[in-house]
């Protein structure tokens, strides 16, 4: 089968900037071996516009000055980005090369800008929107009947997100499926596998002694930062070797200050030695920090659509505290695989089921195992794949019924 990835035009693939549907593409992609894979991404100064990698065939979008100012939405905020040209240059270049190709399925990410020009283009081919964020749900007109019926397949990437689909466009009932995203449980393993490793990074890192908590993520407010800082600031009396590692920027490889991260410093003043700042780290490089550390904290006080943290936690080995909401309730199984804190208790909930982790190594082990497990069961690219493959032979069968089609692979 010919498969067309298309990427939103924010960072290239693979990742070297971050970012998370980048990651996905990439690792999903991956496990496609058996199928002519071609991805269309943005071009960068590190990666060449045309590769080819086994069975992937990487196309890159070389941005013109013009291209930049009209992509860069969160620098120009009087652009329209709901209108349906607002990613013209780019559409219409993904929209050429597969004309050219002619793929048998086209998995959009994140831009039902682009689906009525690329049923034009490949009339027959079948159409996958992949919805990673409610952000990408906004602007009635582009999420015209029209737009919606050229999709053959609308996917969320949590159950949470594809009721808010379904709810915020009524027209997407009856075509919204599940497809989770995953984790590489190869490049994240659980840390009684790496012991000596994981002693080694400790040391050099000057955390040898006490339990470390890690947050990994933007340091944006709705991630809640300042309420993990509140909670480890009481924790730290009762262990006051412990430390709080803040893995990440404003957003993923972008390093520029802003005033909610200096608020953060701010607070974290008179605990320099127990918090640590440690700024962007790349996704490949990433798993060292698990490795190094015992609990992971996510303290997102919105309505996560899936949350990668949470799986990549998992797969380490590591029990993850988080609000009992979104993505990471459907992921999570209190009290088994993870602690899911109520909304409603808060800070006093979140810095509760801290210290109940903090204290008890033999709990942080027993959650952390059973994490591993969930993660080797559930979460796996290869199961992703193994799911979107049987959704593709699912939109390819003419007998196929709409119901039978939505409980493929549930």
């Amino acid at each position: 089968m010919k498969i067309a990835i298309v990427a939103p035009e924010v960072f290239p693939v693979p990742p070297i900037r971050g970012g998370a549907v980048e990651t996905g593409i990439e690792e999903h992609s991956s496990n496609l071996i058996e199928h002519d894979v071609h991805i269309f991404g943005i071009a960068d100064s590190e990666l060449p516009l045309f590769e080819k990698r086994g069975h992937r065939t990487y196309h890159r979008f070389q941005r013109t000055l013009f291209d930049k100012l009209l992509l860069s939405s969160w620098r120009l905020p009087f652009k329209q980005s709901h209108s349906k040209w607002y990613y013209w240059p780019y559409c219409q270049w993904v929209v050429k090369k597969v004309k050219e190709i002619q793929p048998d399925l086209i998995r959009v990410h994140s831009r039902i800008q682009f689906v009525p020009w690329l049923r034009a283009a490949a009339p027959e081919a079948k159409i996958i929107l992949c919805i990673h964020n409610e952000s990408n749900l906004e602007g009635e007109r582009v999420w015209s009947r029209e737009a919606i019926e050229a999709c053959d397949v609308i996917t969320g990437c949590s159950q949470m997100m594809t009721e808010e689909i379904v709810k915020r466009h009524p027209f997407c009932v009856g075509r919204t499926r599940i497809l989770y995203n995953g984790v590489n449980i190869e490049s994240f393993q659980p840390y009684w596998n790496r012991t000596r490793e994981r002693e080694a990074l400790r040391k050099e890192n000057g955390f040898s002694e006490g339990p470390i908590i890690l947050y990994v993520g933007r340091l944006v407010e709705e991630k809640g930062v300042h309420l993990l800082i509140e909670a480890f600031e009481r924790v730290h009396p009762a262990v006051p070797n412990a430390k709080l590692l803040i893995v990440g920027s404003r957003t993923f490889s972008d390093e520029r200050p802003t005033p909610y991260i200096e608020s953060l410093r701010k607070k974290a003043e008179g605990f320099e030695k127990y918090i640590h700042f440690i700024g962007h780290v790349s996704h490949k490089d990433i798993s060292r920090y698990y490795l190094m550390s015992d609990i992971v904290a996510f303290p997102s006080l919105w309505r996560e659509p899936f949350g990668l943290v949470v799986v990549e936690a998992m797969a380490s080995g590591l029990p993850v505290v988080a609000f009992d909401q979104g993505g990471p309730a459907e992921i999570i199984q209190n009290g088994k695989d993870g602690i899911l804190v109520p909304k409603e208790k808060g800070l006093e909930g979140f810095t509760e089921a801290l210290m109940q982790l903090i204290k008890n190594p033999a709990l942080r082990e027993k959650i952390g195992r059973e994490a591993r497990q969930t993660a080797e069961s559930r979460f796996t690219w290869k199961e992703v794949a193994k799911n979107f493959l049987a959704l593709c032979e699912a939109l390819k069968s003419p007998e196929v019924t709409e119901k039978e089609l939505l409980h493929t692979c549930s």
